[in-house]
């Protein structure tokens, strides 16, 4: 088995950090702004927090539920501050809709797929409806 590159303890002390920074500094909105000071970029955070590719990785942090608890609220309240930021002028409306919909999958209309193929069809073939689509009356 390969030997993982971060500890189970540091990844833990990491997203601690992350948390309590994110507690300490309300201006913070956007992801990115917790890895500006930090050794590692975002892209190390995601490993840590998302499913692995490599099914039989010696240590998955993704199934630690401290680890997978604090990456929910961390997103939780970038979402939450984005969105209250938007709601009170703070910040740009439409960038926020752009960054909620790219980074939390949210969606500004509800969109419904008819899966339904067992469709039934009424066709009104009375003489008033075939003279309407005949003389190219119909509405």
């Amino acid at each position: 088995m390969a030997k993982a590159k971060y500890t189970l303890e540091y990844v833990t002390k990491q997203i601690e950090s992350l948390l309590d920074q994110l507690h300490k500094d309300k201006a913070i909105i956007y992801i990115w702004q917790l890895f500006e000071d930090k050794p590692y970029w975002q892209q190390r955070y995601n490993e840590w927090v998302s499913l692995p590719v490599e099914k039989d990785r010696a240590l998955r942090y993704w199934d630690k539920q401290d680890i997978y608890d604090m990456s929910v609220t961390i997103k939780d309240i970038l979402k939450s501050r984005a969105m209250t930021g938007a709601l009170l002028g703070e910040l740009s409306s439409p960038f926020t809709m752009f960054h909620m919909k790219n980074n939390y999958d949210m969606v500004d209309k509800k969109e419904v797929v008819n899966t339904n193929t067992n469709l039934e069809y009424q066709v009104d073939d009375s003489e008033e409806m075939q003279e309407l689509l005949k003389n190219n009356k119909l509405i």
